[in-house]
């Protein structure tokens, strides 16, 4: 399946040589390091109602619809 994502300058950049070095495709070392991450045994933590940060503030801004990533992603690229 192919996919858009978005990944900072030089985080891609590292990317690339570092798929260069282990002689594999990007898509190979992308899929590679999203499985091990997915499959990675993680400590899970548990939260309680107290440890979860509240931050006050006037809510979300006009006109954005948080269920539309798209609609977040023009707003920001605007600024």
């Amino acid at each position: 399946m192919k996919t858009t994502i978005y990944i900072e300058d030089n985080l891609i950049k590292k990317i690339k040589t570092q798929a260069a070095k282990e002689g594999i495709s990007l898509t190979a070392y992308t899929e590679k390091a999203l499985r091990q991450s997915l499959y990675q045994k993680r400590k899970i933590q548990k939260y309680t109602e107290n440890d979860i940060p509240v931050f006050k503030g006037g809510g979300l801004m006009p006109d954005i619809d948080i269920s539309n990533f798209s609609n977040i992603l023009d707003t920001i690229e605007k600024k």
